[in-house]
């Protein structure tokens, strides 16, 4: 099985919008036979994006540190596999190995640092895998008009070979289906 690592807020946010994406969103992947893998927690739209593949019978592996850094975050008790890792960093490291591919959807100060640790190390070669953004309301248009504003000032080439950009879920599926060769 193909797994997809998801990057995405430990809130629910304000748009009542962003839950039933991270909802719909895993349950597609898992219609789709594609597992998540993901930051381990029961709540926000990480909870959200859970419950959705769990509801369709889908492979959810959850990465949590056990070293009590996150008060504000809770194990989620259904998962398929929760692998418990010692602090943030062995997170991290475990939430790239794990996944075929890389999906950011929105969130915060986290889910920005997840998402800017993997696209350098797409950069320096440290791994190949696709970097897809979920651009929910235009989330993340600010956060690309950032790399075309360093590839324009030449601290950087090309940002569309880093990560790509999609509006909707089913866009992202649909790649990720044709990436990993699921026949439909």
């Amino acid at each position: 099985m193909k797994y997809c690592t998801v990057y995405l807020a430990s809130a629910l946010g304000k748009d009542i919008s962003f839950a039933e994406t991270a909802y719909d969103f895993g349950k597609e992947l898992a219609e789709k036979q594609i597992g998540v893998v993901y930051g381990g927690a029961n709540v926000g739209c990480m909870g959200k994006l859970a419950d959705g593949c769990l509801s369709s019978k889908g492979s959810v592996v959850g990465v949590f540190p056990d070293d009590g850094i996150l008060p504000l975050e809770h194990q989620h008790e259904g998962l398929t596999e929760l692998v418990l890792v010692n602090g943030m960093q062995e997170r991290k490291r475990a939430l790239l190995d794990r996944g075929d591919a890389i999906v950011a959807l929105p969130g915060g100060p986290g889910t920005f640092e997840e998402l800017c640790e993997v696209i350098s190390w797409k950069r320096l070669h440290h791994h190949r895998k696709p970097i897809y953004l979920l651009n929910t309301n235009g989330y993340y248009l600010p956060f690309q008009a950032m790399f075309e504003k360093a590839n324009e000032n030449e601290f950087m080439k090309d940002p569309t070979e880093l990560f790509e950009l999609f509006d909707t879920y089913q866009g992202i599926v649909n790649r990720l289906v044709k990436d990993f060769g699921i026949p439909i």
